[in-house]
């Protein structure tokens, strides 16, 4: 479970979950073996890390300074990225596999906050997240059709 007290808690929770993803990326590219396997581990994690971006720059302070306490179920990161599943002969689809099934788990949990939220500033922004998370889902998925 994780508990969050106000909004900047919860986005500190969700970005140490994000860099997750980076370091998978990492892993990943130096494991792989094949160079089409880490040309699209790059391009996802070069899109991964400007999406990051964005979320790190989001300014908690103008969406509310309500505090409450939120109970939430966890994301098992280290379930979802598995890194000592990634071997030399990884392929393509494996790697964005984890990536796909973990960006919907972010989705999902993003969508949980904006239904438990009451504040229209806080439930507009995890409405928004739940958005930019389909987006990045629709990329991972058309890397996986390359």
């Amino acid at each position: 479970m994780v508990v969050f007290r106000d909004l900047k808690g919860l986005m500190d929770i969700i970005i140490s979950w994000e860099k997750k993803l980076s370091e998978f990326y990492e892993t990943s590219e130096a494991v792989v073996s094949t160079e089409r396997c880490r040309q699209i581990i790059g391009m996802l994690k070069t899109n991964h890390d400007k999406n990051l971006g964005i979320i790190e720059d989001l300014r908690v302070e103008n969406f509310g300074k309500d505090e409450w306490v939120q109970i939430t179920p966890d994301i098992n990161v280290k379930k979802l990225l598995p890194t000592e599943c990634i071997t030399c002969d990884s392929t393509p689809q494996e790697i964005t596999h984890y990536v796909l099934e973990f960006e919907i788990q972010l989705k999902d949990f993003y969508s949980s906050i904006a239904d438990r939220i009451v504040t229209r500033e806080e439930k507009e922004l995890f409405e928004s997240l739940v958005m930019f998370k389909d987006h990045q889902i629709m990329k991972i998925k058309q890397s996986m059709d390359v």
